[in-house]
């Protein structure tokens, strides 16, 4: 992040493919320069998607983060002059943000190398910052082909769920699909 000298910074994962060529991208940075959104994602469009709500819950294993996939749409909150897309909390990998406003929050962690996609957006919502989840939006995920290098990120996550978790002082988290 301290290289971008950008207005804003656009993410995407390193597996992801292009649709079509279109103006999306054009309108997402319109939709950030006229409301007052930190972000606008997209989604993958070949998987079930990682769009939701995020919150802490204290259970009997103790704090909990749950993700409510696809629970943008019970907020029922759309972008002004923007009726596709919703205010939500998290969505997939692939998006356009503020590149000041991510650094206002921290950016990302040094620490987590895999998985470090939960913590940016706690982070943005910890900090008051709105995102929007954009369906229109869609890149493929493509499957790393090269089975080392899928071996190496697999191996990874282990360990960086560990990290996330005593990052945000939790034990688990949960993926459920409705509130």
């Amino acid at each position: 992040i301290g290289l971008a000298k950008t207005k804003y910074i656009f993410l995407v994962d390193d597996d992801a493919i292009f649709m079509q060529n279109n103006t999306i991208v054009e309108l997402m940075t319109e939709m950030l320069d006229t409301t007052d959104l930190s972000l606008a994602g997209g989604k993958f469009a070949n998987n079930d998607g990682y769009d939701g709500l995020l919150y802490f819950e204290n259970r009997k294993k103790g704090r909990t983060l749950s993700l409510i996939r696809h629970g943008c749409d019970t907020l029922n909150e759309t972008v002004v002059n923007f009726p596709s897309c919703l205010q939500c909390d998290i969505t997939s990998n692939v998006f356009i943000a503020k590149r000041l406003d991510i650094v206002e929050v921290g950016g990302w962690s040094s620490e987590l190398k895999v998985g470090e996609h939960k913590d940016i957006f706690l982070k943005l919502k910890a900090a008051g910052k709105k995102v929007a989840f954009c369906p229109d939006f869609q890149v493929i995920n493509k499957k790393a082909t090269n089975k080392s290098y899928a071996k190496l990120r697999r191996s990874r996550l282990g360990s960086m769920k560990r990290i996330f978790e005593n990052i945000w002082n939790i034990e688990e988290v949960t993926l459920r699909n409705k509130l």
